[in-house]
């Protein structure tokens, strides 16, 4: 049931703790010594293929997103949220752990220095089950300076117009309530912008 990425994680986990062993002179051999990993072919999930979207299919969602309705309010909550991540290639976490501190609009960049995720929630005291995780990027490469294209900028505008009220540390992307904004409410934005415009 797992990728080959996985096995392989647990394989040289295991066999580096073996190995320990045999050197600390707690076992005479590691009985990992003789164990193999599978072939790419023999694993049961497959590595899935990366999919872009071409440039057509970009305007399309970016003419999308930018829809509203007869008084002018947006048909999508998040259609800036996407653009945003359309237009400087940032990963969702990353874009909803944004603050507007991180937002450099003199030197058109934004730093990525956060990134949020969803996790379940340990304490059986509290009623959500999941919660919120707000933390530093996995690695030192993540953390980096991204510049802003023309589109990206007027999304990051659109969205401090709508929070005129807005601290340095304030999310960038929030709900109606104020809150920060939820990966999965901006990835089934996402997902109906799509079927709407015809991309599988």
């Amino acid at each position: 049931k797992y990728s080959l990425a996985t096995i392989a994680k647990t394989y040289y986990l295991i066999n580096s703790w073996f190995k320990y062993a045999v050197g600390v002179g707690g076992m005479q051999r590691n009985p990992m010594e003789y164990v193999k990993l599978p072939s790419a072919d023999k694993v049961q999930t497959q590595t899935k293929n990366i999919t872009v979207f071409t440039f057509e299919e970009s305007e399309k969602i970016y003419n999308e997103c930018l829809k509203t309705y007869k008084n002018g309010v947006p048909v999508y909550r998040y259609g800036d949220l996407i653009i945003l991540m359309l237009y400087s290639g940032i990963r969702i976490g990353e874009c909803i752990g944004l603050t507007w501190e991180d937002v450099d609009f003199e030197n058109n960049e934004i730093r990525i220095k956060n990134t949020v995720a969803i996790v379940k929630n340990r304490d059986k005291s509290l009623k959500t089950k999941y919660t919120v995780s707000n933390t530093s990027t996995k690695t030192k490469k993540s953390n980096r300076i991204v510049p802003l294209s023309k589109k990206a900028k007027a999304a990051l505008l659109r969205l401090k117009a709508k929070n005129r009220h807005v601290m340095p540390s304030d999310f960038v992307g929030t709900t109606k309530t104020g809150k920060i904004a939820c990966a999965r409410n901006v990835a089934r934005c996402l997902h109906t912008i799509l079927i709407n415009i015809g991309i599988k």
